[in-house]
């Protein structure tokens, strides 16, 4: 009695190769990220200084028709006239 409950189910070749390309493609997917990361460590974006951000912050909103006048005004500073 005690034999039977522990046999073991035996898998064809075909489950156990199957079993093992599945291991093989969640270890690729692994390699593809850790070579993201490696790409990112390596080629980091590129940071603005604050002098550009304010030159393509103020290419914006003369682009969007804001004059020099309303953008003092929106930032809540005093225009000399």
């Amino acid at each position: 009695m005690a034999e039977a409950a522990s046999k073991r189910t035996r898998r064809t070749p075909e489950e156990r190769a199957a079993e093992i390309d599945q291991k093989i493609q969640k270890h690729q997917e692994a390699v593809k990220a850790l070579e993201k990361k490696k790409r990112e460590i390596l080629h980091p974006p590129k940071r603005k200084t604050d002098a550009q951000l304010s030159r393509e912050l103020l290419l914006r909103a003369r682009r969007a028709g804001l004059s020099p006048l309303d953008i003092a005004r929106r930032l809540g500073l005093e225009a000399e006239d």
